[in-house]
């Protein structure tokens, strides 16, 4: 939080882009995911917060039936029921889950922010 440093789940994202049956779905998961991480680096700490400002973004700019507004209404594993979460201790899986760190997110020299 307070940072421009944003992690995905590389391990979720795979999945998703194995299951997808589109580009357009893919695309959604990672522009709600980026969206719903970067209110948190802003200093929304509050998870209920940023899932809710998630959905009006996503609506309001994309449309509700937009798959990137159904993600943020129902989340991933509506879409993508098939999606395995791996949890913390649990024995399903002996792999960690791999993050990936997105590397300059927002540069300081971005000039749409007035």
């Amino acid at each position: 939080m307070g940072s421009n440093f944003i992690v995905m789940n590389r391990s979720l994202l795979d999945q998703i882009t194995h299951l997808a049956k589109d580009r357009r779905y893919i695309n959604a998961y990672v522009f709600y995911t980026l969206l719903h991480e970067y209110l948190h680096t802003l200093g929304y700490a509050d998870e209920g917060d940023v899932r809710r400002l998630t959905r009006q973004i996503c609506a309001r700019i994309l449309g509700p039936d937009h798959p990137a507004t159904r993600l943020a209404v129902d989340g991933p594993a509506v879409m993508f029921p098939e999606i395995t979460f791996q949890h913390h201790g649990e024995s399903r899986s002996r792999r960690l889950p791999k993050f990936e760190i997105v590397r300059e997110f927002e540069k300081e020299y971005k000039s749409y922010v007035a």
